[in-house]
């Protein structure tokens, strides 16, 4: 708006807030029906939306793409800025559904050792319980890895 209406003006956005007002007011006023800012910003004029497309990948680079964009945002900006929708929902759903799968496998080995040891007393035995689980989950993760599925 700046350059459209001072077409010889180098200078960037205004430092008046009333002029910023009259230049979002204008621009505002200039879109066809229906395009208007209220889907992007809201009444209040304090939130704005900002809608990213991002191609689907690995639930770690999700997740260290929205720390880096918060990160960023808040460095760079005044302004504050939380990463919302599905990919955030997703990346951080898958993320704690395999926290809380390696929190229940584990205590299920621990609790299958104190069973068994509490039924037989012998440390030997122990082992003879413990591998086959552990192999199982071993033979399993390392064909996942094998196959590339993360």
């Amino acid at each position: 708006m700046q350059k459209v209406l001072n077409q010889n003006a180098t200078e960037p956005i205004p430092n008046s807030q009333n002029i910023v007002a009259q230049y979002l007011l204008l621009y505002s006023m200039s879109l066809p029906q229906g395009m208007e800012l209220n889907d992007k910003i809201d009444t209040t004029e304090e939130y704005l939306r900002l809608s990213i497309n991002s191609n689907i990948q690995e639930t770690s680079k999700d997740l260290a793409m929205i720390d880096w964009i918060e990160n960023w945002w808040s460095k760079n900006t005044p302004y504050s800025a939380t990463v919302q929708g599905q990919t955030s929902i997703f990346a951080y759903m898958q993320s704690s559904v395999i926290n809380i799968l390696l929190t229940s496998i584990s205590a299920t080995l621990v609790l299958v050792l104190f069973a068994m040891f509490f039924i037989y007393r012998n440390l030997k035995m122990l082992s003879v319980f413990i591998l086959p689980n552990i192999l199982s989950l071993i033979l399993v993760a390392g064909v996942m890895g094998y196959l590339g599925i993360s």
